[in-house]
């Protein structure tokens, strides 16, 4: 039983304007689900009709939501001349300190998009 049910169920009551304003709820609960699910056809149908988010689908784990992320974080991927290039505008590149004769690989840099990381 998910929680909308349990809200449903008329073994629970509340006083008259309680109720009243129970129904108040579901109701609304009941159209923004009807709106998340039209949406979420929406990004499936736009992420299955784009060459792109096709390829990065083949990757395990890329859905989707991450495709498409993906796609729009970078934008056009010939702007790109090299893959390093991508990776640090990503924000997915080491950070390098030198001092002297030494050399310490830190974690990312984080530069670029917090969501496309």
């Amino acid at each position: 039983m998910n929680g909308r049910e349990i809200l449903a169920n008329e073994d629970f009551s509340l006083s008259v304007v309680g109720d009243q304003l129970m129904e108040s709820f579901l109701s609304i609960i009941d159209e923004l689900t009807a709106q998340i699910e039209e949406l979420e056809m929406l990004i499936e149908e736009t992420a299955a009709s784009l060459e792109a988010t096709q390829l990065l689908m083949t990757i395990p784990g890329v859905s989707f939501y991450s495709s498409l992320l993906i796609t729009s974080e970078i934008g056009e991927i010939d702007r790109f001349d090299e893959a390093n290039q991508v990776v640090s505008y990503t924000g997915l590149d080491p950070v390098v300190r030198e001092s002297g004769d030494l050399q310490t690989d830190g974690s990312t840099s984080k530069r670029g998009s917090g969501d496309l990381r």
